[in-house]
């Protein structure tokens, strides 16, 4: 299903406004993204669907023109690590960017380095438990 592109956009976005501090617009994305994804299909006027905010219709209408949205490419441009970072387990919007501003981290290789190191649990946040449910995520993938 193409809109599940959409979907993981709006995702993507909702961990750049948790990031920022706006956590109740972050889930009101992260509610629209699942939304999408129970969809049989995309109306052709995101205005029809019941449980997505106008805020959050703007942006599906935008991605269906454009396969893209403005605001998101902004945010890859500022955070291009986020992305690829909150792909491991136990790694939300927080956790990247300490990964990032502390040890420079941007790929789950970088983040691989780090435990080889042993650094994983010098990052903010991390401790021996939450390590080891990182450890094996990278190694799933």
């Amino acid at each position: 299903m193409i809109f599940s592109k959409c979907a993981d956009d709006l995702q993507e976005l909702s961990l750049h406004y948790k990031l920022d501090g706006h956590s109740r617009k972050a889930r009101e994305y992260q509610l629209a993204s699942s939304e999408l994804r129970t969809l049989d299909f995309m109306p052709p006027d995101p205005s029809q669907l019941d449980q997505v905010g106008v805020r959050v219709r703007d942006h599906i209408a935008e991605w269906m023109a454009f396969e893209e949205i403005d605001e998101l490419q902004e945010y890859r441009d500022k955070r291009p690590y986020m992305s690829s970072l909150t792909e491991i387990a136990k790694v939300g919007p927080k956790t990247a960017k300490s990964m990032h501003d502390e040890f420079g981290a941007e790929t789950i290789e970088d983040v691989k380095s780090l435990d080889d190191e042993d650094k994983l649990e010098e990052v903010s946040g991390i401790g021996p438990a939450t390590a080891t449910t990182i450890r094996r995520s990278i190694a799933q993938k």
